[in-house]
């Protein structure tokens, strides 16, 4: 089954197996949802990454603060371990975020 990416001024996106890398530069993406892929983003710059809804998706994100400052937001009222976004705060930090279905928990 052929993937489809749609991501505007992307440096570098890369896709092996069922994992997809994305690099960002200064963007704000909304989180790609193809079912059973797990998504990478390395980011520099102020970046904001919106995640697909919880409902039914069964994917990992992990998003790495490069440098600059990064907010993972999430859509409607779902939360990440209780809040609606989560910024990383430290360059070189990184978090992995999974669905329990109904909300995101960061693992």
């Amino acid at each position: 089954m052929a993937k489809v990416l749609t991501i505007n001024s992307v440096g570098n996106v890369q896709e092996v197996e069922n994992r997809i890398t994305i690099a960002l530069s200064s963007q704000s993406v909304n989180a790609g949802s193809a079912i059973g892929t797990d998504y990478i983003y390395l980011c520099t710059g102020t970046c904001t990454i919106t995640l697909p809804t919880a409902v039914g998706n069964f994917n990992k994100y992990t998003v790495k603060r490069i440098t600059g400052t990064q907010t993972i937001n999430t859509t409607s009222s779902q939360t990440i371990d209780g809040s609606t976004s989560v910024q990383l705060l430290v360059d070189s930090q990184s978090v992995d975020i999974i669905s329990n279905t109904t909300n995101w928990l960061i693992i």
